[in-house]
C-alpha cells in the first residue's frame, strides 16, 4: 500500500511539473505561428564511391505550359534534383525530392508521382540503415525511401513517426520546441529514388547496395538544417 502511495505521489509531481512547464511556455514563449523549416537547395554534386559523377540538373516541378502533366507529388515538392553516375559504363540515376510534413508515406509518393493508370508494385526491404521499397519496371530496379533526420530511412508514415517518438529524439528537440524555434517532431522527408539496370541489379547486387549505403550515410551527415 505504501509503495502504491509513493508511486502515485511521483506521478502527481510529474504531472504538476509538466503542467507548469506547458503553462510557462504559453506565458513566456507564446508561439504566434507554427515554426517553418528553411528552404533547401540540393547540392550540384554529391560524391559516391565506386561511381563517377556525370551530371545533375534541377527538377522542373511546375510546368505552366502543360499543367496536365504535373503530378500531385510535383505540387508538394519544395525542391528536387536529378543525379547521374557511371561505373564501368553502367549508369546509375538518383532522384531527390524535399518534402516537409506532406509526403511521409513512400507508397503514396510512388503512386502519386506517376500519371499512369497502373500503380507500381513494391516490396519493402529492411537493412541496418532502415527500410526501402523496391520497384521493378521498364527494365530497371528502383529503390525508394524517405531519408529522415533521425533513424535512417523509412518507407511508412507510421515508422517515421514512431522513430520520432523515441526518448533520445524528443529530448534533443524539446528545448527548441519549448522556445518556439522548431516543431517537436521533425517530419521532413528527403525522398530518394535510385535506379539501375535490372540485369546489373541481379548480376552485381553489391553495386547498388554500396551506392545506397553511401548515399544514405552522406545525407545523414548533410541533412538540411
Amino acid at each position: 500500500m505504501k509503495q502504491w502511495e509513493s508511486i502515485r505521489g511521483y506521478l502527481l509531481v510529474a504531472t504538476l511539473l509538466g503542467s507548469v512547464t506547458v503553462l510557462g511556455k504559453l506565458i513566456f514563449f507564446p508561439q504566434t505561428s507554427s515554426p517553418d523549416f528553411p528552404k533547401f537547395t540540393f547540392p550540384t554534386t554529391i560524391p559516391l564511391r565506386e561511381w563517377q559523377f556525370v551530371q545533375s540538373y534541377a527538377m522542373t516541378l511546375h510546368q505552366e505550359t502543360a499543367p496536365a502533366f504535373v503530378t500531385s507529388v510535383d505540387a508538394q515538392t519544395l525542391s528536387g534534383r536529378h543525379y547521374q553516375y557511371l561505373h564501368n559504363e553502367i549508369p546509375l540515376a538518383v532522384e531527390m525530392r524535399y518534402f516537409v510534413d506532406t509526403y511521409l508515406h513512400v507508397p503514396a509518393i510512388l503512386e502519386d508521382s506517376t500519371l499512369a493508370s497502373r500503380k507500381p508494385d513494391y516490396t519493402v526491404v529492411e537493412v541496418p540503415t532502415g527500410e526501402y521499397a523496391v520497384v521493378k519496371e521498364f527494365g530497371k530496379v528502383h529503390r525508394s525511401a524517405c531519408i529522415t533526420q533521425y533513424g535512417g530511412t523509412s518507407v511508412s508514415d507510421r515508422m517515421l513517426r514512431q522513430r520520432q517518438n523515441t526518448l533520445p529524439v524528443l529530448s534533443r528537440r524539446f528545448f527548441p520546441w519549448f522556445l518556439g524555434q522548431a516543431p517537436l517532431r521533425d517530419l521532413r522527408c528527403l525522398w530518394v529514388k535510385m535506379a539501375i539496370d535490372a540485369r546489373v541489379a541481379i548480376d552485381q547486387p553489391r553495386l547498388m547496395d554500396h551506392a545506397w549505403l553511401d548515399w544514405v550515410q552522406w545525407w545523414q551527415k548533410h541533412y538540411p538544417d
